[in-house]
């Protein structure tokens, strides 16, 4: 049982205790994102295996369309799949802290039941959250060719990428405790991406440094734990040319990494969600134990 603590928080303070709470139950978050991760592997080693294996060279017109039709068909699938398994991990990870924080046992079964009903909710805001991430990107790849073309406002090319890179970093630090939000409140997708740009609203800074030090991490089990791999082979730039044994044991070491650096991410922006809540909204430990009970859900935990 952990001791129930909501108190206003520093970026400093979350993140020690994002990385105490992830120590101390390293397995119980390690096994929420074990078995998503997994189908991940698999389906990337099969994927990768039959169409990326043969590759184009010796290939016909007709031959090449199909198998790029086909990449792109098993692409876009991959792309569903991942979303939806990284959606119930998140939201699984994500109910395990809100446990922790409630002080009550946890269990890897019981943090998949508890969210069940809500993983629709985090795979439509998911998406949403990257779509409005994404959004100045595409604004960019209409308007940028077009000031290219015109030499009078081609200097300004450069100024409005720098712009773009901007907006969609800050509308990514906007909505990133939407996930929380669609996971822990009785809301819809809309409704937690509003709650996100509610509760960080002058945090986008803070929220910004958590990403960073995502990125060094993710980057760090990758060199670790995938590099030795790829450069084994002599394979970094030629992907196609690697073996089905090197790719299962690719597959391997990047669900090995996955498993490792995943949940502190959700972790720690579960715990910003918290803290966001104690400062805005003043979520003290009377409303809490008021608004819980041991049989309660986490959307009636977690009232807007």
């Amino acid at each position: 049982m952990g001791k129930i603590d909501l108190r206003p928080m520093t970026l400093g303070e979350v993140l020690d205790r994002t990385f105490k709470l992830y120590k101390e139950n390293f397995w119980l978050f390690a096994g929420i994102v074990a078995l998503p991760y997994l189908i991940l592997v698999i389906f990337s080693v099969v994927y990768s295996s039959l169409l990326l294996g043969p590759g184009l060279t010796g290939a016909g017109p007709g031959q090449t369309v199909e198998m790029l039709g086909e990449a792109a068909a098993s692409m876009l699938l991959y792309g569903l799949i991942y979303l939806l398994v990284f959606a119930s991990a998140q939201a699984a990870t994500v109910a395990a802290v809100s446990d922790l924080y409630l002080g009550r046992e946890v269990r890897l079964s019981q943090a998949y039941v508890r969210v069940r009903g809500r993983i629709l909710t985090v795979l439509l805001t998911m998406f949403l959250v990257v779509l409005l991430s994404l959004s100045p990107v595409l604004l960019a790849a209409i308007f940028v060719p077009l000031l290219m073309r015109n030499r009078a406002f081609a200097v300004l090319t450069l100024p409005l990428m720098v712009a773009i890179l901007v907006l969609s970093i800050m509308m990514l630090c906007r909505t990133a405790l939407a996930v929380p939000a669609a996971t822990l409140e009785d809301v819809g997708a809309d409704g937690a991406i509003g709650r996100s740009f509610r509760l960080t609203k002058g945090s986008a800074a803070q929220i910004f440094a958590v990403y960073v030090l995502l990125l060094f991490l993710t980057f760090l089990a990758m060199l670790i734990f995938q590099f030795p791999f790829l450069a084994a082979e002599g394979s970094l730039l030629k992907p196609h040319a690697l073996s089905l044994a090197m790719r299962v044991l690719q597959g391997v070491s990047s669900w090995v990494s996955g498993v490792i650096v995943a949940p502190i991410g959700t972790i720690a922006f579960a715990l910003i969600y918290y803290n966001q809540r104690v400062r805005k909204e003043a979520f003290d430990l009377e409303k809490l134990i008021a608004s819980t009970e041991p049989g309660d859900t986490p959307t009636a935990a977690f009232p807007a």
